[in-house]
């Protein structure tokens, strides 16, 4: 496989990866609470720092994930700062 076909592939994971994790506190958010506990269940995605570019925050998020007990992580650009936020997700 070529390097150029790696990279692709690297590609089209990170983005199906990302567009998941987008998904997730929507799909939080969106709850209208016909759960029948009576218990508000609090948001699970927990600030994790900030970082000067997005491969620095990917490597934190990496390694949030293999060492922290974080289950996902998602880098969002925050333009009032010019820094990448990240959050990770803890069941």
């Amino acid at each position: 496989m070529s390097i150029r076909k790696m990279f692709a592939a690297a590609a089209v994971v990170a983005a199906v990866a990302g567009a998941g994790l987008m998904t997730a506190p929507t799909a939080q958010a969106a709850d209208t609470g016909t759960t029948t506990s009576s218990v508000v269940q609090p948001t699970r995605w927990t600030p994790w720092g900030s970082y000067a570019n997005l491969g620095q925050c990917h490597w934190a998020g990496n390694w949030a994930v293999m060492n922290a007990g974080a289950s996902y992580f998602d880098c969002a650009y925050n333009a009032q700062t010019n820094l990448y936020d990240l959050f990770i997700w803890r069941p």
